[in-house]
């Protein structure tokens, strides 16, 4: 829902002045693409400050810190656990909304906040909660497992037989990815992946970017489907282990998603549900809405 500047609440028109501001301090030499973000937040007290910056780039890129997860980040860290509204603009395009990285993390720390994208030089916004950011719940359909044609079955079940081979010494989730991919030519291929784990946890892959990593790695850079399986061992004896929620959809995160997104906004997405009996449907498009994609810096 777009909402005029002149219709926020002053609380609101503040944040977004904010995070025009907080841009002027981001560290981008690279890709020269300035986001800044604004954030309401509490602590236990009820007091509420307002905490802003900008994204940090890094020369390899791959530890880029997004606006919003530093700015998220520095408010935690002082205490100020409670966000309440975030406000975010992309200077050079206006219109840019979090990626999925960012939508991750803010579906965990903040899920109920309210979100302002900036769309144009007006300061009118695009408003959203965190949680109708990353809506997989509520926009994928669900299919038995049975029901799926044979190729979407065939890719399925390679996602789910590939998850044995994971290597999660730490979570010990099993996870397993399958992806069709075509490359240029209009040639068809599957290719799959693992999720592998890393001592340090910010260096973990899930077996959906590695699937991708592969694909592309042989020319094959446009996504038709992708499966992935996950299951999660629980220390037994917990009452997750014997309660229905285990047989819940474990959701594609926001890191891969945000990579599936690259290669293709309508490749179809399965997610196989632990059960093994049920597979959730959706689109990346449907899956993350409003994306941030090439478009947005190209």
């Amino acid at each position: 829902m777009i909402v005029s500047y002149a219709e926020l609440k002053e609380e609101e028109r503040q944040l977004v002045q904010k995070a025009w501001s907080a841009a002027d301090h981001a560290y981008v030499p690279y890709s020269h693409f300035p986001v800044g973000v604004a954030i309401l937040a509490e602590n236990e007290a009820g007091e509420s400050q307002v905490f802003s910056g900008g994204n940090i780039q890094n020369k390899s890129w791959d530890v880029d810190c997004c606006a919003e997860r530093a700015v998220t980040f520095n408010a935690f860290e002082q205490g100020f656990r409670r966000l309440k509204i975030l406000s975010m603009v992309t200077v050079n395009k206006p219109g840019g909304a979090p990626c999925g990285l960012c939508r991750q993390v803010l579906v965990e720390l903040a899920a109920g906040a309210k979100v302002l994208c900036v769309q144009n030089k007006n300061h009118d916004v695009k408003v959203w909660t965190v949680r109708e950011l990353l809506p997989e719940a509520k926009v994928r359909e669900v299919v038995r497992f049975e029901d799926l044609d044979e190729a979407d079955k065939h890719l399925a079940q390679l996602a789910i037989e590939r998850a044995s081979s994971k290597f999660s010494p730490y979570s010990k989730i099993a996870e397993g990815a399958a992806i069709v991919a075509r490359n240029r030519a209009g040639k068809e291929r599957n290719f799959d992946g693992v999720r592998i784990e890393n001592g340090v946890y910010g260096g973990t892959i899930s077996a959906a970017r590695v699937a991708a990593h592969n694909a592309v790695n042989e020319g094959f850079d446009e996504f038709v489907a992708v499966a992935v399986y996950a299951e999660e061992r629980r220390r037994r004896g917990s009452r997750a282990a014997t309660d229905s929620s285990s047989n819940e959809f474990i959701a594609v995160n926001g890191a891969c998603l945000q990579t599936l997104r690259q290669f293709g906004l309508n490749t179809r997405v399965l997610n196989v549900c632990i059960s093994k009996r049920m597979v959730g449907c959706a689109t990346i498009n449907q899956l993350l809405p409003d994306s941030f994609g090439p478009d947005a810096v190209l």
